[in-house]
């Protein structure tokens, strides 16, 4: 997906900590199909969220980082054949 971008940022209210990312530039998901959020720290994933596109081909979506989770080293975007994924299993179409 050559026209896919992404922003990311760190929003902090009170105590809280939420990660916002704005994707654009991507396919419309069809189906069950839907991109997932994976962020990385220490060699080790988790998802943080999928999101459904539209005709558009953009979204923006949050995720509040448990305190525990602290510092991390990057993020990818995988498109996914369903919701369900406990680990990447579909094509990464972005990341650090």
């Amino acid at each position: 997906m050559p026209e896919a971008r992404g922003k990311v940022w760190l929003m902090k209210q009170g105590d809280k900590e939420h990660l916002v990312v704005e994707l654009s530039g991507l396919r419309p998901t069809n189906g069950e199909w839907t991109y997932q959020l994976w962020m990385l720290r220490g060699g080790k994933r988790w998802n943080c969220g999928t999101m459904r596109v539209g005709e558009k081909g953009g979204g923006v979506m949050t995720y509040e980082m448990p305190a525990s989770e602290g510092a991390f080293d990057g993020f990818g975007v995988t498109l996914e054949p369903d919701a369900l994924g406990e680990q990447p299993r579909g094509k990464k179409v972005l990341g650090t």
